[in-house]
């Protein structure tokens, strides 16, 4: 499942990408079929994170790091709501949009990492 929850952070970070044609506004109407697919990919999942496996898991230092980046990934669903489908894009506060970006991209590295020490038949973090 860390695979697929990587997946949707990467379409997280994709829409939410800071590009230098983007500085003048967000067209609403601009790739809406690959927002809604991001949206719907940062809940589903970041539900999924914190209510599937991060409550059952919550003694593992793997369930709070589920229960943070499901928080994270819904706060990422909430920015790209407020920017592409409402279009209010001033309504997002800079620092917390940055900061969300910039968790997100920490998580995804983290799974990423941990999923190819797995494969690896490396130690994990929080695993021995």
């Amino acid at each position: 499942m860390g695979i697929v929850v990587s997946i949707a952070m990467l379409f997280g970070l994709t829409v939410l990408r800071p590009t230098p044609w983007r500085s003048r506004g967000v067209d609403p109407k601009l790739g809406s079929t690959a927002v809604k697919l991001a949206i719907g990919l940062l809940v589903l999942l970041g539900v999924w994170n914190i209510v599937w496996y991060g409550f059952r898991n919550l003694s593992d230092l793997w369930g709070v790091i589920a229960i943070t980046s499901g928080a994270v990934m819904l706060s990422a669903a909430r920015i790209i709501y407020i920017e592409h489908i409402v279009g209010a894009k001033s309504q997002v506060d800079i620092n917390v949009r940055s900061a969300t970006i910039i968790l997100l991209a920490g998580f995804f590295l983290l799974y990423v990492v941990s999923i190819v020490q797995l494969n690896l038949g490396l130690p994990i973090l929080g695993r021995p």
